[in-house]
């Protein structure tokens, strides 16, 4: 059964690395031009604590749903991990999030921004769930 090949040790660690790659994305590299492309004030932002937890529930899922497409296709290795998440990002992040972007009106940055933190997010998940290749180990 699908759901017995997923090590869900990986997926947990996968996505609690890509919450770790938006901490360092928007905290350290890009906090000053993300704010400047959102163009609120920090006070009319979400709630950090409830953004959070949505936010890594948001990576569990993402890892998780990764996890079934790479058991799908057969990747055994992290840069297989990688090209699948590239077509990951292609095919269904960046093109979710363009529409909402530009038709409300917001920067094209924040579209890069945000895109940019999804395609890392996705390749330390792939890379991640690659090099433990998906599966449990045997007992």
């Amino acid at each position: 059964m699908l759901l017995d090949s997923i090590n869900y040790l990986a997926v947990l660690v996968a996505a609690i690395a890509a919450f770790g790659v938006g901490a360092v994305w928007y905290g350290v590299l890009f906090s000053k031009k993300w704010m400047a492309a959102v163009g609120k004030p920090q006070a009319e932002l979400g709630k950090p604590l409830p953004s959070m937890v949505t936010t890594l529930i948001c990576y569990l899922l993402m890892a998780f749903m990764s996890a079934v497409v790479h058991i799908w296709v057969g990747v055994t290795s992290p840069g297989q991990g990688i090209t699948v998440a590239i077509f990951l990002w292609a095919g269904f992040a960046i093109s979710s999030i363009a529409p909402g972007i530009m038709f409300t009106g917001s920067s094209r940055k924040l579209l890069w921004l945000d895109g940019g933190h999804l395609l890392f997010s996705l390749i330390v998940i792939g890379a991640i769930l690659g090099a433990w290749r998906i599966a449990p180990p045997p007992l």
